[in-house]
C-alpha cells in the first residue's frame, strides 16, 4: 500500500507529527505552502479569521498527485475549531482525487 501524508504547518508542531508518522509508516510527504506567508502575530490573526471565515487560500501546486495514493493522510492545526485555510484548500481543490 502506497500512501502519502500531507500537512500545513505554521508553526512547526504538525510538521513533526506529520515526520513522525512518516517515519513509521513509510509514506510520502509533502507540505502545503501558501503564495503569502503568515508568520508573526498578523499571521496569527489572519490564520483565525480566514478559518473562522472559511476563506480559502491561494496554495502552491503540490509535487505529489494524490490520486496515485491509496490513501492520503492530512494533518493540519486547529484554528478557531476549525481546519487551517490552507488544508481547505487543498481538499477543495482536490476533492475528485481523494475519497
Amino acid at each position: 500500500m502506497n500512501g502519502l501524508i500531507i500537512f500545513f504547518s505554521r508553526t512547526g508542531r504538525t510538521r513533526r507529527v506529520a515526520e513522525a508518522i512518516q517515519e513509521v509508516t513509510g509514506f510520502d510527504l509533502e507540505e502545503i505552502k501558501e503564495k503569502v506567508g503568515r508568520g508573526g502575530a498578523l499571521g496569527y490573526l489572519k490564520s483565525g479569521m480566514e478559518s473562522t471565515r472559511r476563506m480559502i487560500p491561494q496554495i502552491i501546486p503540490l509535487k505529489h498527485d494524490p490520486a496515485q495514493y491509496d490513501i492520503v493522510v492530512l494533518g493540519t492545526p486547529i484554528w478557531a475549531s476549525n481546519m487551517s485555510s490552507p488544508i481547505r484548500a487543498f481538499t477543495t481543490e482536490n476533492k475528485n482525487k481523494i475519497n
